[in-house]
Protein backbone atom coordinates (compact mmCIF):
# COMPACT_ATOMS: atom_id res chain seq x y z
CA UNK A 1 0.00 0.00 0.00
CA UNK A 2 1.19 3.40 -0.89
CA UNK A 3 2.42 5.66 1.47
CA UNK A 4 -0.18 8.63 2.44
CA UNK A 5 0.96 12.02 2.58
CA UNK A 6 0.76 12.33 6.50
CA UNK A 7 3.37 9.34 5.98
CA UNK A 8 6.13 10.80 3.98
CA UNK A 9 9.44 12.06 5.44
CA UNK A 10 10.08 15.41 5.88
CA UNK A 11 13.01 16.89 4.70
CA UNK A 12 14.22 20.40 5.53
CA UNK A 13 16.12 21.97 3.04
CA UNK A 14 17.78 25.69 2.68
CA UNK A 15 17.84 26.37 -1.17
CA UNK A 16 14.29 28.05 -1.64
CA UNK A 17 11.62 26.88 -4.38
CA UNK A 18 11.27 29.81 -5.82
CA UNK A 19 14.32 31.98 -5.54
CA UNK A 20 14.08 35.50 -4.52
CA UNK A 21 14.15 38.23 -7.48
CA UNK A 22 17.24 39.91 -6.11
CA UNK A 23 18.74 36.56 -7.15
CA UNK A 24 18.09 36.84 -11.27
CA UNK A 25 19.93 40.48 -10.58
CA UNK A 26 22.58 39.26 -9.13
CA UNK A 27 22.81 36.43 -12.05
CA UNK A 28 22.89 38.91 -14.38
CA UNK A 29 25.40 41.26 -13.06
CA UNK A 30 27.80 38.67 -12.80
CA UNK A 31 27.11 37.61 -16.24
CA UNK A 32 27.64 40.92 -17.43
CA UNK A 33 30.92 41.24 -15.71
CA UNK A 34 32.33 38.05 -16.80
CA UNK A 35 31.04 38.61 -20.35
CA UNK A 36 33.28 41.56 -20.85
CA UNK A 37 36.65 40.07 -19.68
CA UNK A 38 39.45 41.56 -21.14
CA UNK A 39 41.65 39.04 -22.83
CA UNK A 40 44.71 37.54 -20.81
CA UNK A 41 47.38 38.68 -23.90
CA UNK A 42 45.69 42.38 -23.84
CA UNK A 43 46.42 45.16 -21.40
CA UNK A 44 43.74 46.00 -19.31
CA UNK A 45 42.06 49.59 -20.41
CA UNK A 46 40.76 52.15 -17.43
CA UNK A 47 37.75 53.18 -19.01
CA UNK A 48 36.50 49.30 -19.37
CA UNK A 49 37.80 48.65 -16.13
CA UNK A 50 35.89 51.90 -14.72
CA UNK A 51 32.50 50.34 -16.26
CA UNK A 52 33.16 47.06 -15.00
CA UNK A 53 33.48 48.34 -11.58
CA UNK A 54 30.50 50.76 -11.26
CA UNK A 55 28.56 47.40 -12.41
CA UNK A 56 30.46 45.82 -9.48
CA UNK A 57 29.12 48.41 -7.10
CA UNK A 58 25.28 47.51 -8.23
CA UNK A 59 26.28 43.80 -7.22
CA UNK A 60 27.00 44.70 -3.82
CA UNK A 61 24.08 47.04 -3.76
CA UNK A 62 21.59 43.74 -4.75
CA UNK A 63 23.90 41.83 -2.52
CA UNK A 64 23.03 43.98 0.42
CA UNK A 65 19.36 44.05 0.08
CA UNK A 66 19.32 40.25 0.04
CA UNK A 67 21.45 39.53 2.68
CA UNK A 68 19.01 41.70 4.84
CA UNK A 69 16.08 39.44 4.05
CA UNK A 70 15.21 38.46 7.73
CA UNK A 71 14.63 34.79 6.06
CA UNK A 72 18.43 35.07 4.53
CA UNK A 73 19.84 35.93 7.72
CA UNK A 74 18.18 33.44 9.65
CA UNK A 75 19.46 30.56 6.89
CA UNK A 76 22.94 32.10 7.12
CA UNK A 77 22.90 31.75 11.03
CA UNK A 78 21.47 28.29 11.13
CA UNK A 79 23.33 26.62 8.14
CA UNK A 80 26.85 28.24 8.16
CA UNK A 81 29.37 26.07 10.90
CA UNK A 82 32.42 28.03 11.90
CA UNK A 83 34.61 27.22 8.98
CA UNK A 84 32.05 28.53 6.86
CA UNK A 85 31.92 31.75 8.81
CA UNK A 86 35.62 32.02 8.52
CA UNK A 87 35.97 31.67 5.38
CA UNK A 88 33.29 34.35 4.01
CA UNK A 89 34.76 36.68 6.93
CA UNK A 90 38.10 36.41 5.43
CA UNK A 91 36.84 36.90 1.95
CA UNK A 92 35.79 40.08 2.68
CA UNK A 93 38.75 41.25 4.91
CA UNK A 94 40.89 40.48 1.54
CA UNK A 95 38.60 42.20 -0.64
CA UNK A 96 38.43 45.27 1.90
CA UNK A 97 42.42 45.13 2.39
CA UNK A 98 42.83 45.16 -1.63
CA UNK A 99 40.27 47.66 -2.65
CA UNK A 100 41.82 50.21 0.25
CA UNK A 101 45.97 49.43 -1.14
CA UNK A 102 44.45 50.24 -4.79
CA UNK A 103 42.55 52.96 -3.72
CA UNK A 104 45.32 54.54 -1.74
CA UNK A 105 47.81 53.46 -5.05
CA UNK A 106 45.41 55.77 -7.53
CA UNK A 107 45.44 58.76 -4.46
CA UNK A 108 48.94 58.77 -4.78
CA UNK A 109 49.08 58.76 -8.77
CA UNK A 110 46.64 61.90 -8.49
CA UNK A 111 47.96 63.59 -6.38
CA UNK A 112 51.89 63.48 -8.53
CA UNK A 113 49.99 63.92 -11.83
CA UNK A 114 48.64 66.86 -10.97
CA UNK A 115 52.02 68.43 -9.38
CA UNK A 116 53.41 67.47 -12.70
CA UNK A 117 50.89 69.14 -14.49
CA UNK A 118 51.15 72.14 -12.67
CA UNK A 119 54.82 72.39 -13.09
CA UNK A 120 54.77 72.05 -16.88
CA UNK A 121 51.76 74.98 -17.27
CA UNK A 122 54.58 76.97 -14.96
CA UNK A 123 57.68 76.74 -17.58
CA UNK A 124 57.90 77.69 -20.85
CA UNK A 125 58.79 74.54 -23.93
CA UNK A 126 62.43 76.21 -23.36
CA UNK A 127 62.54 75.72 -19.43
CA UNK A 128 61.11 72.02 -19.50
CA UNK A 129 63.26 69.65 -17.79
CA UNK A 130 63.04 66.58 -15.56
CA UNK A 131 61.93 68.31 -12.24
CA UNK A 132 60.90 66.99 -8.90
CA UNK A 133 57.73 66.01 -9.63
CA UNK A 134 58.59 64.08 -12.57
CA UNK A 135 61.17 62.42 -10.30
CA UNK A 136 58.56 62.22 -7.61
CA UNK A 137 56.20 60.19 -9.61
CA UNK A 138 59.09 57.80 -10.67
CA UNK A 139 59.91 57.50 -7.71
CA UNK A 140 55.98 56.53 -6.47
CA UNK A 141 55.88 54.17 -9.13
CA UNK A 142 58.71 52.35 -8.17
CA UNK A 143 57.90 51.76 -4.80
CA UNK A 144 53.49 51.01 -5.31
CA UNK A 145 54.78 48.40 -8.27
CA UNK A 146 56.19 45.73 -5.63
CA UNK A 147 52.72 46.04 -3.62
CA UNK A 148 50.65 45.96 -6.32
CA UNK A 149 52.06 42.59 -7.17
CA UNK A 150 51.77 41.02 -3.81
CA UNK A 151 48.35 42.18 -4.16
CA UNK A 152 47.72 40.43 -7.01
CA UNK A 153 49.40 37.37 -5.98
CA UNK A 154 46.86 37.44 -3.02
CA UNK A 155 44.22 37.91 -5.12
CA UNK A 156 44.93 34.95 -7.19
CA UNK A 157 45.46 32.75 -4.05
CA UNK A 158 41.77 34.20 -3.11
CA UNK A 159 40.33 32.68 -6.84
CA UNK A 160 41.87 29.39 -6.39
CA UNK A 161 40.84 29.11 -2.87
CA UNK A 162 37.14 29.92 -3.47
CA UNK A 163 37.30 27.38 -6.78
CA UNK A 164 38.71 24.71 -4.22
CA UNK A 165 35.99 25.33 -1.77
CA UNK A 166 33.06 24.51 -4.44
CA UNK A 167 30.75 21.93 -3.51
CA UNK A 168 31.16 21.82 0.04
CA UNK A 169 28.66 20.83 2.39
CA UNK A 170 27.33 24.89 3.11
CA UNK A 171 26.83 24.98 -1.12
CA UNK A 172 23.25 24.09 -0.41
CA UNK A 173 22.50 27.43 1.17
CA UNK A 174 21.61 29.90 -1.44
CA UNK A 175 23.22 33.06 0.36
CA UNK A 176 26.13 30.98 0.73
CA UNK A 177 26.96 30.27 -2.97
CA UNK A 178 25.86 33.74 -3.51
CA UNK A 179 28.40 35.09 -1.19
CA UNK A 180 31.46 33.18 -2.86
CA UNK A 181 30.18 33.88 -6.21
CA UNK A 182 30.59 37.34 -5.92
CA UNK A 183 33.45 36.86 -3.81
CA UNK A 184 35.59 35.75 -7.02
CA UNK A 185 34.17 37.92 -9.45
CA UNK A 186 35.46 40.84 -7.52
CA UNK A 187 38.72 39.19 -7.17
CA UNK A 188 38.77 38.68 -11.19
CA UNK A 189 38.10 42.67 -11.27
CA UNK A 190 40.44 43.80 -8.80
CA UNK A 191 43.11 41.19 -10.73
CA UNK A 192 42.61 42.94 -13.86
CA UNK A 193 42.78 46.33 -11.97
CA UNK A 194 45.89 45.46 -10.42
CA UNK A 195 47.55 44.63 -13.53
CA UNK A 196 45.87 47.85 -15.63
CA UNK A 197 47.54 50.40 -12.93
CA UNK A 198 50.83 48.09 -12.26
CA UNK A 199 51.79 47.79 -15.89
CA UNK A 200 54.51 45.56 -17.10
CA UNK A 201 55.73 47.00 -20.09
CA UNK A 202 57.49 50.27 -19.03
CA UNK A 203 60.33 49.74 -16.90
CA UNK A 204 61.86 52.66 -15.21
CA UNK A 205 65.45 53.38 -16.02
CA UNK A 206 67.69 52.56 -13.42
CA UNK A 207 70.77 53.93 -12.50
CA UNK A 208 73.35 51.42 -12.45
CA UNK A 209 72.40 50.25 -15.81
CA UNK A 210 75.21 49.81 -17.74
CA UNK A 211 76.27 52.20 -21.04
CA UNK A 212 75.35 49.85 -23.83
CA UNK A 213 71.55 49.42 -22.16
CA UNK A 214 71.11 53.26 -21.88
CA UNK A 215 72.30 53.65 -25.67
CA UNK A 216 69.66 50.44 -26.54
CA UNK A 217 66.96 51.95 -24.93
CA UNK A 218 68.03 55.80 -26.04
CA UNK A 219 68.02 54.26 -29.70
CA UNK A 220 64.92 52.22 -29.09
CA UNK A 221 63.05 55.20 -27.28
CA UNK A 222 64.14 57.96 -30.22
CA UNK A 223 63.72 55.71 -33.09
CA UNK A 224 59.94 54.87 -32.07
CA UNK A 225 58.23 56.27 -29.05
CA UNK A 226 56.94 59.06 -31.17
CA UNK A 227 56.49 57.89 -34.61
CA UNK A 228 54.79 54.43 -33.13
CA UNK A 229 52.72 56.13 -30.51
CA UNK A 230 49.18 56.34 -32.04
CA UNK A 231 49.27 52.69 -32.79
CA UNK A 232 50.62 51.46 -29.71
CA UNK A 233 46.82 50.68 -28.90
CA UNK A 234 47.42 47.94 -25.89
CA UNK A 235 48.75 50.00 -23.85
CA UNK A 236 46.55 52.29 -21.22
CA UNK A 237 47.14 55.38 -19.59
CA UNK A 238 49.65 54.22 -17.34
CA UNK A 239 51.53 52.59 -19.23
CA UNK A 240 51.59 55.85 -21.46
CA UNK A 241 53.23 57.98 -19.12
CA UNK A 242 55.28 55.62 -18.00
CA UNK A 243 56.74 54.49 -21.14
CA UNK A 244 56.81 58.41 -21.93
CA UNK A 245 59.10 59.42 -18.47
CA UNK A 246 61.52 56.73 -19.00
CA UNK A 247 62.17 57.95 -22.27
CA UNK A 248 62.46 61.01 -20.99
CA UNK A 249 64.82 60.54 -18.51
CA UNK A 250 67.43 58.52 -20.66
CA UNK A 251 67.23 61.21 -23.12
CA UNK A 252 67.50 64.01 -20.90
CA UNK A 253 71.15 62.33 -19.92
CA UNK A 254 71.79 63.96 -23.71
CA UNK A 255 70.09 67.30 -23.78
CA UNK A 256 69.51 69.91 -21.21
CA UNK A 257 65.64 70.46 -21.83
CA UNK A 258 63.03 68.11 -23.48
CA UNK A 259 61.79 69.18 -26.74
CA UNK A 260 58.71 70.42 -27.57
CA UNK A 261 57.22 67.68 -29.10
CA UNK A 262 58.56 65.66 -25.83
CA UNK A 263 56.69 68.64 -23.62
CA UNK A 264 53.47 68.38 -25.49
CA UNK A 265 53.46 64.51 -25.81
CA UNK A 266 53.66 64.04 -22.02
CA UNK A 267 51.10 67.08 -21.22
CA UNK A 268 48.68 65.44 -23.10
CA UNK A 269 49.15 61.88 -21.96
CA UNK A 270 48.75 63.56 -18.11
CA UNK A 271 45.54 65.45 -19.04
CA UNK A 272 44.59 62.35 -20.56
CA UNK A 273 45.30 60.20 -17.26
CA UNK A 274 44.22 62.94 -14.39
CA UNK A 275 40.73 62.51 -16.05
CA UNK A 276 40.87 58.48 -15.76
CA UNK A 277 42.16 58.97 -12.20
CA UNK A 278 39.14 60.91 -11.65
CA UNK A 279 36.87 58.95 -12.16
CA UNK A 280 38.55 56.00 -10.97
CA UNK A 281 39.14 57.51 -7.54
CA UNK A 282 35.38 58.14 -7.18
CA UNK A 283 34.35 55.04 -8.31
CA UNK A 284 36.85 52.72 -5.98
CA UNK A 285 35.62 55.12 -3.20
CA UNK A 286 32.01 54.76 -3.64
CA UNK A 287 33.65 50.33 -3.82
CA UNK A 288 35.46 50.84 -0.61
CA UNK A 289 32.04 51.45 1.22
CA UNK A 290 30.17 48.85 -0.35
CA UNK A 291 32.75 46.40 0.88
CA UNK A 292 32.62 47.75 4.09
CA UNK A 293 28.69 47.80 4.21
CA UNK A 294 28.96 44.26 3.53
CA UNK A 295 31.68 43.23 6.06
CA UNK A 296 29.36 44.72 8.76
CA UNK A 297 26.25 43.16 7.69
CA UNK A 298 28.20 39.91 8.16
CA UNK A 299 29.53 40.68 11.29
CA UNK A 300 26.47 41.39 12.30
CA UNK A 301 24.63 38.90 11.29
CA UNK A 302 27.38 36.08 13.17
CA UNK A 303 28.41 37.99 16.07
CA UNK A 304 25.46 40.27 17.66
Amino acid sequence: MANSPSNQPHRSISLPSRPHPLVPQIDEHISRLRSSEVASTSVPQLPSLGHKLNILKDLYDCLDNLILLPQNQQKLMQFCNARCIDELLDGSLRLLDVCGIVKDVVSQVKEQTQKMQSSLRRRSNAELSIGDEIVGYVNMRKKTKPMMKRCTKDVKGMMKKITCQKGGDHENVVMVSVLKEVEGVTAEIFESLLDAISGSKAQFYKRGASLSLVMCKLIMYQSEAFEKEEEEVSKNEFEDVDSTLSSLIITQKKRSCLNVLQAENLRRQLVKLDSTIQDLDEILEGLFRCLVKTRATLLNIFYY
